[in-house]
């Protein structure tokens, strides 16, 4: 099952909830201490994921795009990646 079929991440986390308290009947301590936040940087629009790297792209990575700061890169229907002009905005 590929994810576009179930809705993505958070239909999955929901999912997994209904079977764990309803099916396996194993509810979910609301004083439970709460994972750390994660590191990774992800944002999802449609069927494309972006994820924010740190590490040096692989020497084996097949570039299909690029764009630079202040450009914008075409997604298709309407959609664009904009690159900021600084980092941080």
């Amino acid at each position: 099952m590929k994810w576009q079929g179930y809705g993505g991440p958070l239909a999955l986390f929901h999912f997994g909830r209904f079977v764990r308290e309803e099916l396996l009947g194993d509810k979910v301590d609301p004083n439970r201490n709460k994972p750390d936040y994660p590191t990774i940087q992800s944002y999802q629009q449609g069927r494309l994921i972006l994820t924010k790297r740190s590490e040096p792209i692989p020497d084996n990575a097949i570039m299909v795009a690029s764009a630079g700061p202040g450009e914008k890169l075409h997604l298709g229907d309407g959609h664009y990646l904009v690159v900021p002009l600084q980092p941080d905005q």
